[in-house]
């Protein structure tokens, strides 16, 4: 299976309802150079599954006005920040996909590339996903230390 990973864009504080935070304006500008970027190179994918976050929902929105993606993309309790590597891995077992795009946080995101690319989540330090950044992962079998990274793009690179 390929894995395109994707860390919703820059949001704004609210520290009193983090779920609800919005895409700030530079992310969401981000999010549309992403966009862009995936268009360009005809990047294609089999799923969006997308956090229920706000934040990253209109992350997925944006990508769906630039790709006119065939499918809704489909929310997922296992992408919020809190949800560990190996659950997530576990709940990707499940699906039947050659191609997917999970749109997701930190610290999830990192932790999960540490244990797909070296076998241990304690090494997301390897993978600094800001806001806005995209990887793409094949996974040999849907396992800790069975992936190999393709490709990572940051926002300032676009």
């Amino acid at each position: 299976m390929r894995l395109h990973l994707l860390r919703h864009g820059e949001a704004l504080l609210d520290p009193t309802n983090d779920k609800a935070r919005i895409l700030s304006p530079g992310g969401k500008e981000d999010i549309q150079k992403l966009g862009e970027y995936l268009k360009k190179h005809r990047v294609r994918f089999d799923g969006i599954y997308v956090s229920p976050y706000t934040r990253t929902q209109q992350t997925a929105k944006t990508l769906d006005k630039i790709l006119q993606l065939p499918f809704p993309f489909v929310v997922d309790k296992f992408l919020v920040p809190e949800v560990t590597p190996t659950r997530l891995i576990e709940k990707l077992a499940m699906l039947d996909a050659k191609s997917i795009l999970l749109v997701t946080h930190q610290p999830l995101i990192s932790r999960f590339m540490g244990a797909v690319l070296d076998n241990n989540a304690a090494a997301s330090y390897n993978y600094p996903m800001n806001p806005g950044s995209y990887a793409v992962i094949d996974m040999t079998a849907m396992a800790s230390g069975c992936g190999l990274l393709r490709n990572v793009v940051h926002p300032e690179s676009l």
